[in-house]
């Protein structure tokens, strides 16, 4: 009795397991791939201006040149790596508090305001400033742009949209020297403009990342980003992924009140 019992919860445990949905793993890939490919162009734009740098060190400090730099200005021009730490501090400030999305619009608006201001200014000065901003927006374009690839990825994608991003920086750098053999700097300037405008469109069209979402208690909002990021797909196929984001959130919570009633205890 008891093993005809076992065989009968057995067939219908197995039957129930034929009826459950599976996600479209091609569906989710492509939305992955697709948000990972949104972000790069940042990532692209990251690279160019590290290239721009070492073109424009070259123009300004020629005879020939439009604008002249002396070698104290070429200096603190290529000095611009010291404003990369309060870069860093920045964006790990406003990707905890805004999120990551919104961070990475703020530079690609940044990066579009500097190639502007590269391409209309001749003052040494205000050319010195804006390279202080570059300095300052490169992390602020990169590390959100890792920590929204870890939060809406896949374990089995990670390492390879990661990848994709550093091949993305990479590329641009090249692109950008590559230019500087046939193409005035100016005229370089303006077509790197266009990268951070692809950047800005395309990121402003993604999901904030559901782990941020939920940290803030925004759970509805947090289902339908985790539902476009796993292929535009139905709740009942991400339930294990959505009963996960609830339960963390609840668990932060729960532990934040904890520490408010030690912290009371203790005053």
């Amino acid at each position: 009795m008891k093993n005809n019992l076992s065989i009968i919860i057995s067939n219908n445990a197995n039957i129930s397991l034929k009826h459950v949905p599976e996600l479209n793993k091609i569906r989710s890939y492509a939305s992955q791939f697709s948000a990972a490919w949104a972000i790069n162009a940042l990532k692209f734009t990251s690279g160019t201006f590290a290239g721009v740098t070492t073109i424009i060190i070259a123009e300004f400090y020629t005879e020939n040149g439009e604008t002249k730099m002396t070698l104290d200005e070429v200096t603190w021009f290529n000095s611009y790596c010291f404003t990369l730490t309060l870069g860093f501090l920045a964006s790990g400030i406003l990707g905890q508090n805004i999120g990551s999305r919104r961070t990475m619009l703020i530079a690609a608006i940044t990066y579009i305001t500097c190639c502007f201001t590269f391409y209309l200014s001749t003052s040494v000065t205000i050319i010195l400033i804006v390279q202080a901003f570059v300095g300052l927006n490169i992390p602020m374009s990169m590390s959100p742009s890792y920590a929204y690839i870890v939060e809406i990825a896949e374990p089995q994608l990670r390492s390879i949209l990661l990848a994709i991003g550093n091949l993305a920086i990479i590329a641009g750098s090249c692109f950008a020297v590559m230019m500087a053999k046939y193409i005035h700097l100016k005229t370089i300037i303006l077509i790197n403009t266009i990268f951070p405008v692809i950047g800005l469109l395309t990121v402003y069209l993604l999901p904030e990342s559901p782990h941020w979402l939920a940290s803030k208690g925004k759970l509805r909002e947090a289902e339908n980003a985790l539902l476009w990021l796993r292929g535009w797909t139905e709740p009942i196929k991400i339930e294990s992924e959505l009963k996960s984001l609830n339960d963390s959130y609840h668990d932060n919570e729960s532990s934040h009140k904890t520490k408010l009633k030690v912290d009371f205890k203790r005053n």
